[in-house]
């Protein structure tokens, strides 16, 4: 949910339901995919105030891609201790999963 400090905002779940969880991750990869689509080659340098001291607008989304591979490891190294072979591992395709479309760029 790091994108969301872009805005000062940070996005609590109303509960630990998991209802209330995937609407909160599913706001978050929206506000993720808005700000990724925001970047051009013009802004990439702009400085943006960040949890770790101001960056640039591309470090900082460098950052946030970083994060999440390092996240994303440590889930398949806890999927493969509990016996389960983690997504990007599997060669089938996951079922019923909806997949969340990037937002239309603003006009």
């Amino acid at each position: 949910m790091r994108c969301l400090q872009r805005k000062g905002r940070f996005l609590k779940p109303k509960s630990t339901s998991k209802a209330d969880l995937a609407a909160a991750l599913g706001a978050s990869f929206t506000e993720c995919y808005q700000a990724f689509s925001e970047l051009t080659a013009e802004n990439a340098t702009a400085k943006v105030s960040t949890p770790v001291g101001d960056q640039t607008r591309l470090g900082a989304l460098t950052a946030v891609i970083a994060h999440n591979n390092e996240e994303y490891g440590y889930m398949a190294v806890y999927l493969r201790l509990k016996g389960i072979v983690p997504p990007s591992s599997d060669p089938q395709p996951a079922k019923n999963v909806k997949e969340t479309a990037s937002p239309k760029k603003p006009s």
